[in-house]
């Protein structure tokens, strides 16, 4: 659940990493079979991690999603297509990075961007 869902709580990437990173230590942790308390261990490490590296929590309604399957569609390359023409990505993107999580890491790279930018209007 935490995995599909803190892209779009954090609205810096940096943030993004940190709790990406955490998140893979905790996989690893939940992994080791041999003791039951290790879980509960990784789930309290897991929920207390996305609430430090989360700063400033995004804005609005944001609904709890289920996990998430890779689906490809056509839209993914048209996509992937129109974040090379706005500058944001230089190299081709793989389809499956680009439909689990390279989209959700772009969206908030373009929010803050736009929000930068204007900010940097309003301030002149």
């Amino acid at each position: 659940l935490l995995h599909s869902n803190y892209v779009t709580r954090c609205s810096d990437i940096q943030n993004v990493s940190q709790a990406s990173d955490t998140l893979t230590v905790v996989d690893a942790i939940m992994n080791e079979f041999r003791s039951d308390q290790l879980a509960t261990y990784g789930l309290n490490i897991a929920v207390r991690s996305m609430m430090v590296n989360n700063e400033t929590t995004s804005r609005g309604f944001q609904p709890i999603r289920k996990k998430v399957k890779a689906q490809l569609h056509d839209s993914t390359k048209s996509y992937g297509e129109q974040v090379k023409k706005l500058g944001l990505i230089l190299r081709p993107v793989p389809t499956r990075l680009l439909a689990t999580e390279y989209k959700g890491y772009v969206t908030i790279i373009q929010n803050s961007a736009l929000n930068k930018s204007h900010s940097d209007v309003v301030s002149t």
